[in-house]
């Protein structure tokens, strides 16, 4: 039972990274689609430049932090070494 709750907290893990990560993303598409419809104005492309640089590190920060759960999981014996199951 123990095995199947780790499991299961693991999956919850990954679950909370990625709504977080969406948030994020979905805040960084918002600074972009700022930016594009004030193109007319001066400064139009710090909101841009701030959106993508959101976006592209969560992306980063998602990827990492799933990468180093997955393996902080295999070295404690949680998950076998080719997730299955």
């Amino acid at each position: 039972m123990g095995y199947i709750r780790k499991k299961f907290i693991l999956y919850l893990l990954i679950a909370f990274l990625s709504m977080v990560s969406i948030y994020v993303f979905f805040i960084g598409i918002i600074c972009i689609n700022i930016g594009i419809m004030n193109t007319g104005q001066k400064g139009f492309w710090m909101p841009l430049f701030v959106g993508l640089l959101i976006s592209y590190l969560t992306i980063r920060g998602f990827l990492l932090l799933i990468s180093m759960a997955i393996s902080l999981f295999k070295d404690r014996g949680i998950i076998d070494r080719h997730l299955r199951s």
